[in-house]
């Protein structure tokens, strides 16, 4: 309920912000705030669509959204990719990111990406959600940010926002991340580092609009709250019984 209000707020925040980009200047028309009409325009596509196969709510305003902001910006692209090159910490690299970073994250890292996540799936996806257990999101979230970190990434986790914003918009296999890992891959090959301004092109708005979206997905898990339920992983790790 929290994290989904947070993100409802959020994206209601980001639709009235009167810049258009992040970082951006503020743009009227007709007296209001340009990136409020693109706002409204983009919640009345998602409320149209949201059920619609055909045409996905989300790929279509996320093509909105480019629209927008090729009117207004040009990219700034490069042709080739850019090759990693292998980070090896020190030990001073390792204390800090302990002390500053990973300690803050634990709970939000706990009850987020791997709790909420687990029961979130069980919830959406019944039977089909056994594999996501609390061992097996900690497992991935562990190797997948080592992985990371060596390569000069940002270390990243599950989360059930993101999880209610793909079902929200029409996500209901696998398929979804493989389309958009793949597009993320193409655009690292083709642009390497300057396809990061590919994404500035996406008005504060469209990003408000999915926000709202997936934060009301997580709200309407509270008229289903039966008990309180913790996964049993965590439960034996921490002693706690349900």
């Amino acid at each position: 309920m929290g994290l989904g209000l947070m993100l409802l707020i959020k994206g209601i925040g980001f639709i009235t912000d009167s810049k258009l980009f992040i970082g951006g200047e503020a743009i009227s028309f007709l007296g209001l705030p340009f990136n409020l009409l693109v706002g409204i325009i983009g919640a009345s596509i998602a409320a149209l669509l949201l059920t619609n196969k055909k045409l996905p709510a989300a790929i279509v305003l996320i093509v909105f959204g480019f629209s927008i902001g090729l009117a207004f910006k040009t990219p700034s692209l490069a042709l080739g990719p850019q090759m990693p090159s292998l980070q090896l910490p020190t030990a001073a690299d390792l204390w800090a990111a302990f002390v500053l970073l990973a300690i803050p994250q634990i709970p939000l890292t706990l009850s987020n990406a791997i709790i909420s996540t687990s029961e979130f799936s069980k919830k959406l996806f019944k039977g089909r959600a056994s594999k996501v257990s609390c061992r097996a999101l900690t497992n991935s979230i562990g190797v997948a940010s080592l992985g990371a970190g060596l390569l000069g990434g940002v270390p990243m986790c599950h989360g059930a926002g993101g999880l209610a914003a793909h079902y929200r918009f029409g996500a209901r296999t696998g398929g979804s991340n493989l389309m958009i890992g793949g597009i993320f891959i193409a655009l690292a090959l083709l642009f390497g580092a300057t396809a990061i301004s590919l994404l500035g092109l996406i008005p504060l708005s469209i990003l408000g609009v999915l926000l709202v979206f997936a934060g009301i997905q997580l709200m309407r898990m509270l008229t289903d709250v039966k008990g309180k339920r913790i996964c049993s992983w965590f439960s034996s790790l921490s002693g706690l019984h349900p």
